[in-house]
């Protein structure tokens, strides 16, 4: 190809058109900086025109302070959104309860991070039957208090160091392709050099006027131009964009701290404070908007159920052999332990307030019968390693039956409480499936538990004497490309499950909620009712993702 009386190879073509491309990119890069600068450099403006959410300006400015202040400011900006109401009664203090359209549901607004989901599903939880006072809210969270408040602001804390603006996007995405054009520009030039300054009449193997020797020569060169470049012009978009950002939200949490109505105000407040007491609540400048929402986890405090509709408080009295086997108490409590006024051997109904591990081993759960103002700690039957079967959730109904045999209670459940598993904002595979339910569908099998090789997926093996081995994997995705790669199938079947279950091919079974999708595996040779298994699995993680089921515990599918 002749072109302005040169021929041109395709060589020098893609040479011109790669160099031309990364000309481009950089510029866009140049632009988008000054972006940037104008979009972070202005001053005085208020919380409310912010891109970042609350956490992610505490990052930016006050790392120490989201530790202790990640779970409140999350309530306080879900309040702030109209999904949750705070306000203060005269008996009861602070009282907190989802909108009555999220209660009792798993559903949630899809714009909601992984960590504000798992607030406002906990709140809607807990407060389906009424609202509780803020400091009994997060009291009983699901796997255990205090791992799921630091699950919790793990999840918080990721949100917001991932949180970018659609320039700051931009300029990664361009610094990706910049480095990409980089490299193509300086492989055809040198291949361009190689090809038209080495004059046949001194070319010379192994010297710089060989084609190898010129084309590295030229790679380098331009190599280091290039760079030299792209390093000026894009290098710093990052490092000026956090520098920015950081000195923006200093100056926002000195204005703050100024304010004296946000130091006293209480999180009721939050209607009309909005934005300002949200970011109080981050930067660590209203103290008395997230005091109420810490709660007392010692094991003689007082428990709370709004089942009637009022909140009503219930002492919990442990039984002096839970204090013996690993429940501690805070230092100078005083546990009163109460002596039985009714039969044992008698059936006890009633509400489950209150659900622990012991350090001693085993699960021990307060049971409010209706007619007290106390309930009392009794412990399950079966020493069951913490992560294990659960027992019923806070908000079961209960019957409690005395075995003589084991020394402790077993609790058959009445009517099932939302599942609290929902709560958490990663689910543990172990949470979802785990031995216990193998075996109840292999009752002849020999469970086996294959070494996990990713935090996010269990596999099993069932093996019986004489007879096929099936590999059971039990796959947990919350977001990215994996779970966009669970979803999307050109092929979908429903199952007869609650929920949106899908039936993949023969040996996988997907079930979709909002922010969580799992994926049950059973694969193996001369696998018999292969969607029965996948139903009766597919069921078990439902009910345990927090879809309500008619039959909680299906019995295992029929075997021939």
């Amino acid at each position: 190809m002749i072109v302005l009386g040169a021929e041109l190879g395709w060589v020098d073509i893609v040479t011109a058109a790669a160099s031309l491309a990364w000309a481009v990119v950089t510029a866009a890069v140049a632009l988008t900086r000054l972006g940037i600068r104008r979009e972070l450099l202005g001053e005085g403006l208020p919380p409310a025109a912010g891109p970042e959410p609350p956490l992610a300006a505490a990052m930016a400015t006050a790392p120490a302070t989201v530790p202790s202040t990640a779970v409140a400011t999350t309530v306080l900006d879900l309040a702030r959104r109209g999904l949750v109401d705070i306000w203060r009664d005269e008996r009861f203090g602070v009282l907190v309860r989802a909108r009555s359209a999220l209660a009792g549901s798993t559903r949630v607004a899809p714009a909601l991070a992984a960590h504000e989901a798992a607030v406002l599903r906990l709140i809607a939880t807990r407060t389906a039957h009424g609202p509780l006072p803020a400091e009994a809210l997060f009291q009983e969270a699901a796997p255990s208090p205090a791992r799921w408040r630091e699950v919790l602001v793990t999840e918080a804390e990721a949100a917001a160091s991932r949180f970018q603006t659609p320039r700051r996007r931009r300029v990664r995405h361009l610094s990706t392709a910049s480095t990409l054009l980089v490299l193509t520009v300086s492989t055809f030039a040198g291949f361009t050099s190689a090809r038209r300054f080495v004059e046949p009449e001194v070319e010379t193997e192994d010297t710089i006027n060989s084609p190898a020797g010129q084309w590295f020569l030229t790679f380098v060169l331009v190599l280091l131009a290039t760079t030299a470049v792209s390093m000026i012009v894009i290098g710093g978009a990052h490092g000026e964009d956090d520098r920015r950002r950081r000195a923006r939200w200093r100056r926002v949490s000195s204005g703050l701290a100024a304010d004296r109505d946000l130091t006293t105000a209480g999180p009721e407040r939050i209607g009309a404070l909005g934005h300002q007491l949200v970011y109080g609540a981050a930067l660590g400048h209203a103290p008395a908007a997230v005091g109420p929402f810490t709660p007392d986890e010692s094991a003689e405090a007082t428990a709370w159920t709004a089942r009637s509709g009022t909140p009503r408080p219930i002492a919990v009295h442990v039984e002096p052999e839970l204090i013996t086997r690993g429940i501690s108490t805070s230092p100078g409590a005083a546990v009163r332990a109460p002596s039985f006024t009714t039969d044992p051997e008698a059936p006890i109904v009633g509400e489950v307030v209150r659900a622990r591990w012991s350090a001693g081993g085993g699960w021990w759960i307060a049971v409010h019968e209706g007619m007290s103002d106390h309930a009392i700690a009794r412990r399950l039957g079966g020493d069951r390693v913490d992560g294990g079967p659960r027992p019923p959730g806070v908000g079961s109904v209960v019957r409690l039956t005395w075995s003589d045999g084991a020394r402790a209670w077993s609790a058959d459940v009445v009517e099932t409480a939302p599942s609290q598993l929902i709560v958490a904002a990663r689910p543990n595979p172990d949470d979802l499936l785990d031995g216990a339910d193998l075996r109840q569908l292999f009752p002849d099998h020999r469970i086996e538990e294959i070494p996990p090789q990713f935090g996010h997926m269990r596999s099993y093996r069932a093996r019986r004497a004489g007879g096929p081995t099936v590999t059971i994997q039990c796959l947990v995705a919350t977001a990215g490309p994996f779970r966009r790669l669970l979803t999307a199938a050109s092929r979908r079947r429903r199952l007869p499950v609650p929920g949106t279950v899908y039936l993949r091919g023969r040996v996988r079974a997907v079930i979709v909620t909002e922010g969580v999708t799992v994926a049950v595996d059973v694969t193996g040779r001369r696998v018999e009712n292969r969607r029965d298994l996948l139903i009766a699995l597919a069921r078990t993680v439902s009910y345990r993702l927090g879809v309500p089921l008619d039959d909680p515990r299906p019995p295992p599918p029929a075997r021939r």
